[in-house]
């Protein structure tokens, strides 16, 4: 009887420490949410308030990039001139549920901007709030070295 009981307790407690999750790929829904982060992030660039825009990027990204860094990024970037449209070229999300869940998204786009055109590509995280932050930011155009 006696070893029954250890066996059940070791069963019991592999069970119970096990992480059981499951991961979805390219939701719809979760493309959604992520884009209107990217909608938020445009339409801040396009007024030029860095502060709203700095709202959007994760405390991950301010780790190793300061808002002071951020922002003479954004400043850089505007030699492409005024943000006049985008299409989205490229996404995925992987959203895994369970003891570990973590959400990501990815969104390419192609900017067409006032001066030149760009390929940015935005990467997401899902925060302890179960929103959408920024956590890569890039741009990619000629026109940055004209």
């Amino acid at each position: 009887m006696k070893t029954i009981f250890i066996l059940f307790s070791i069963l019991s407690l592999t069970l119970v420490s096990c992480n059981i999750n499951g991961t979805n790929f390219n939701e719809d829904a979760e493309k959604i949410k992520a884009e209107k982060v990217a909608d938020q992030l445009y339409e801040s660039l396009k007024n030029k308030d860095l502060d709203s825009a700095d709202a959007l990027f994760s405390d991950e990204l301010y780790k190793i990039t300061s808002k002071e860094q951020l922002n003479l990024f954004f400043k850089k970037t505007s030699a492409l001139g005024t943000y006049q449209s985008r299409k989205l070229i490229d996404w995925q999300s992987t959203n895994t549920v369970g003891t570990n869940s973590l959400s990501t998204c990815t969104l390419v786009y192609e900017v067409i901007y006032e001066n030149d055109k760009s390929k940015e590509t935005i990467g997401l995280l899902k925060d302890e709030n179960k929103k959408y932050k920024i956590v890569k930011y890039s741009v990619n155009s000629d026109g940055l070295f004209k």
